[in-house]
C-alpha cells in the first residue's frame, strides 16, 4: 500500500531510563529519567505543574512515591531525571513510573518500566547471561562487557540483538563477572534516542552440570565358571574429556531395583566381574554402567560430580545343576561314605525325603549338600543294605526369583549290613 508516516502525539510523561548506576546490596544507584508530554490543553490543565516518581521492587509494579518535584509554570520541566540512591541493585530489579499533575489533578502516567536484571545460570566451561526486563521502548541491541583481569576492567566481548547469550569457553571453578548495555529506541524524533541502559553487576562460576554420555554395555555370562563378565567402552574415547571412573549397578532379579554395586575410581579400567571371588551362588541378574566426571570443589565446600544416564541394562540367568547319585556306601572307610550331590551350582535350599521299601521315612534335611551318613534318623543305626527312595524338591536360583523343581529317584545302598530291615 501507500506508505504513510506518523508521529506520536505524547499527552503524558514517556519513562526513557532506568539504569543501573552502582551495583551494591545496601549503596547501589539507579538512574532513572522520563520525557515530558508534547502536546497538552493548558485551558484544561493551566498548571502549575510536578511530577511524582513511584517505586518498587520486580518488574511491574511502582506504588511507592518517592519524589515530589517542585511546582514548575510549564510542562518543560527541567526535574524529569533523578538517581536513586542505597538500594539493593545487586539482588533485585526495580521498576519505576512517573504521574504528572496539574496542581492536585493527575493529567497522565506513564506506564511503568524496570532495570534490566542479569541472571547468570553456570554450566560446564560456559556462562548464559539472560536479560530480564519490563519496558514500553525496544531495546535493539545488547552489549555484553565481561571483567578483564589483565586490564582491572570491564571490556566489550560482543553485541547481540537477543536478551540471552551464552558465553563458552571458560574455564570452570573461575568467577567470571559481567554487565549488560541495552541499546533502546522508542522511534520517535521527540524522546531522546537511542535510549542507554545498564544492567547490575553479576558474577558467577562455570560449574559443569553437564553429564557425560552413557557408556556402552556389553554383558558376558559364563554359567559353567560362575562368573558374569561386563565391558564398556570410555565415553572420553568419543563424546567426553573428563570421566574419571563408573558406577555398575546390579539387580538380582528382573524385577528388582538397580542400586549400585561398586564403584570404579579409573577411567581405563573398562571391565568388571561378577561373582570373581566365587563367594555367591548366581550371576543372575541384571547389570548396567554409569558415568562420572571429575569432581569439583566450590566455594563454601560445594561438591559436584555429573554422573551419567544408565548405559542399557542387560539382564544374564543362571544354569541350575543339581544331580544325584544313585549308590553309596556309608561304611567308614574314607570313600563314599555320604549321600551328596555331585558339585552343584545356583541352588538356594532344597528339600529331600528318603524312604524305605515300605514307605518309611528314614532321612529328611533342607541341606542343599544333604550329608546324609545313612543312618535311620530315628534310631541313628545305619540302614540295611538295599534300594531307597527319594523324593526332593530343588529351589533354584533364577533370574525371575527363587523357582522350585521337583525330582524323585533312588538310592543303592551298601554298607555291609544285612538287608531285612531296608
Amino acid at each position: 500500500s501507500e506508505e504513510f508516516c506518523g508521529t506520536l502525539d505524547k499527552t503524558g510523561p514517556v519513562m526513557t531510563n532506568v539504569s543501573v548506576e552502582n551495583t551494591s546490596t545496601t549503596d547501589g544507584e539507579m538512574f532513572v529519567a522520563w520525557s515530558p508530554p508534547t502536546i497538552l490543553d493548558e485551558d484544561v490543565f493551566p498548571g502549575p505543574y510536578t511530577y511524582r516518581l513511584y517505586h518498587d521492587e520486580g518488574f511491574t509494579s511502582a506504588f511507592n512515591e518517592i519524589l515530589v518535584t517542585p511546582e514548575r509554570t510549564s510542562i518543560d520541566n527541567p526535574d524529569t531525571l533523578f538517581t536513586h540512591t542505597g538500594i539493593n541493585t545487586l539482588e533485585t530489579p526495580h521498576a519505576y513510573r512517573v504521574e504528572l499533575y496539574s496542581g492536585e489533578d493527575l493529567i497522565q502516567a506513564s506506564g511503568t518500566a524496570s532495570s534490566i536484571f542479569l541472571e547468570l545460570i553456570p554450566d560446564d566451561n560456559e556462562i548464559t547471561l539472560t536479560m530480564n526486563f519490563s519496558v514500553q521502548w525496544q531495546n535493539l541491541s545488547y552489549e555484553i562487557f565481561r571483567f578483564n583481569n589483565d586490564i582491572a576492567d570491564f571490556e566489550l566481548i560482543t553485541t547481540t540483538d537477543e536478551p540471552i547469550y551464552v558465553d563458552t569457553g571458560l574455564t570452570n571453578n573461575v568467577q567470571y563477572c559481567y554487565y549488560v548495555r541495552a541499546v533502546g529506541t522508542y522511534a520517535e524524533p521527540s524522546i531522546i534516542d537511542p535510549l542507554i541502559n545498564l544492567s547490575q553487576e553479576a558474577c558467577a562460576e562455570p560449574i559443569d552440570f553437564t553429564p557425560p554420555c552413557a557408556p556402552e554395555l556389553t554383558v558376558t555370562p559364563d554359567c559353567e565358571s560362575e562368573i558374569t563378565f561386563l565391558q564398556w567402552n570410555n565415553p572420553n574415547n568419543f563424546c567426553a574429556d573428563d570421566v574419571i571412573g563408573y558406577n555398575i549397578y546390579y539387580a538380582p532379579t528382573d524385577t528388582a531395583e538397580l542400586q549400585l554395586l561398586t564403584t570404579i575410581n579409573d577411567a581405563t579400567d573398562t571391565t568388571f566381574t561378577f561373582n570373581e571371588s566365587g563367594d555367591l551362588n548366581t550371576i543372575a541378574g541384571c547389570f548396567a554402567v554409569t558415568a562420572l566426571d571429575s569432581l569439583l570443589t566450590y566455594d563454601g565446600g560445594f561438591q559436584n560430580q555429573n554422573e551419567s544416564e544408565l548405559s542399557e541394562t542387560f539382564c544374564v540367568d543362571n544354569c541350575p545343576v543339581y544331580e544325584l547319585p544313585n549308590v553309596f556306601t556309608p561304611n567308614n572307610n574314607g570313600f563314599n561314605d555320604l549321600f551328596i550331590p555331585f558339585p552343584y551350582r545356583y541352588v538356594d535350599s532344597i528339600q529331600i525325603t528318603i524312604f524305605n521299601r515300605w514307605g518309611g521315612i528314614v532321612f529328611e534335611t533342607g541341606n542343599p549338600d544333604i550329608l546324609w551318613d545313612g543312618k535311620d534318623q530315628e534310631t541313628n543305626e545305619v540302614v540295611s543294605d538295599g534300594t531307597y527312595f527319594y523324593f526332593i524338591t530343588i529351589f533354584d536360583i533364577r533370574l525371575q526369583g527363587i523357582f522350585p523343581r521337583e525330582q524323585s529317584g533312588i538310592i543303592q545302598v551298601l554298607a555291609g549290613q544285612n538287608q531285612t530291615n531296608n
